[in-house]
């Protein structure tokens, strides 16, 4: 090849300018280019990256179940009887930790030496759960990571006027029907023994009389049919309560009332509903007078499609928030002689 020095000025001339006119770096629409192929990869990718995400979360609640299984296990084990859901919410007391019987708190607290943490339930022997010890917080205020959905994150409500904030919890128990007495100076309500805590975590007592506590031989619909804990619903808007929300307050450690138990009711009325689901605000039973806010009493999710529940067997299964509600009742009721299939729970 002939070098540049030795051509003809007009040739070493044509080479400069043709130099000039395709310069080294990349052009304005090239770079325009590279810019939007990059933006498209990336907005490729998020969902993908969104969807990972979840996934790890929803195991880890799936975990979170399990371990609560596996404590409702040991509970039964140990006592001979599934944990209650204890008392009627006036009477949402830990001091004495068994009075006239049963535990006045919920299932929450009383899983707690089962899930490694005796330190709390040494504080509820202690104390009651809105009390703090000379240091650190009341058991209503100490959030627990294994009650809480990771999908929704560790959830508070919104402080009180002292300044207080409740730690929540993402699962419930399972009741069968809406009526039963909160007053534990009043009567409970007539057959709410027999139709409201038809499920494997029931009412401990009411005010001085203890109730039968429930047993294995009591689930006559099998223990791997018949669902005890699940997660509950609550909408995105809602996820930090405010005072007057009592279906999640006072929080995890809470008794026989909304915040602790959710229904299975056959009407229709309180299905399975999605985190980011729209509420029936045309129902105006479901809306509280008092804050115009919905009344969150029923199970739902914010995986898709899904909602994770843990077996009187111990076992975690997923259930489909579209199920049937008669089959979601049938599962909740432990003697009603329905046995659900696992087909029969999409």
């Amino acid at each position: 090849m002939t070098p540049l020095l030795m051509l003809p000025p007009s040739c070493r001339w044509r080479s400069q300018a043709a130099k000039q006119r395709h310069p080294a770096g990349l052009t304005l629409v090239e770079l325009l280019l590279v810019i939007a192929i990059i933006s498209l990869l990336i907005n490729l990718s998020i969902p993908g990256a969104q969807r990972a995400r979840e996934a790890a979360r929803r195991a880890q609640c799936q975990n979170n179940l399990r371990q609560i299984g596996l404590a409702t296990q040991n509970h039964e084990s140990a006592k001979r009887r599934f944990p209650s859901a204890g008392g009627p919410a006036g009477d949402f007391h830990t001091v004495p930790w068994a009075p006239n019987g049963y535990a006045r708190a919920g299932w929450g607290v009383q899983l707690l030496p089962f899930i490694e943490e005796v330190g709390l339930q040494r504080q509820a022997e202690e104390l009651d759960p809105t009390v703090r010890p000379p240091s650190g917080l009341s058991l209503v205020e100490t959030p627990l990571a294994l009650y809480s959905c990771p999908s929704r994150g560790q959830r508070f409500s919104a402080p009180d006027p002292s300044g207080r904030k409740v730690a929540l919890g993402d699962y419930a128990g399972v009741i069968a029907e809406y009526f039963f007495e909160h007053d534990p100076t009043k009567p409970p309500r007539p057959a709410e023994a027999r139709d409201t805590w038809r499920g494997i975590i029931a009412k401990g007592g009411h005010g001085p009389r203890a109730w039968r506590p429930v047993t294995p031989a009591m689930v006559s619909d099998g223990l791997s049919s018949t669902v005890a804990i699940l997660e509950k619903a609550c909408a995105q808007p809602s996820y930090t309560p405010i005072p007057g929300d009592w279906w999640e307050l006072p929080g995890w450690a809470h008794n026989a009332d909304w915040s602790a138990m959710r229904i299975v009711q056959v009407e229709g009325e309180y299905p399975p509903v999605a985190d980011g689901a729209r509420r029936r605000i045309d129902n105006p039973f479901l809306r509280d007078l008092d804050t115009g806010r919905y009344k969150e009493l029923a199970f739902g999710s914010p995986h898709p499609d899904v909602m994770l529940g843990v077996f009187g067997d111990g076992a975690t299964r997923p259930i489909g928030l579209s199920i049937d509600p008669w089959v979601l009742h049938n599962l909740g009721c432990r003697d009603d002689g329905e046995t659900i299939q696992k087909a029969d729970l999409e």
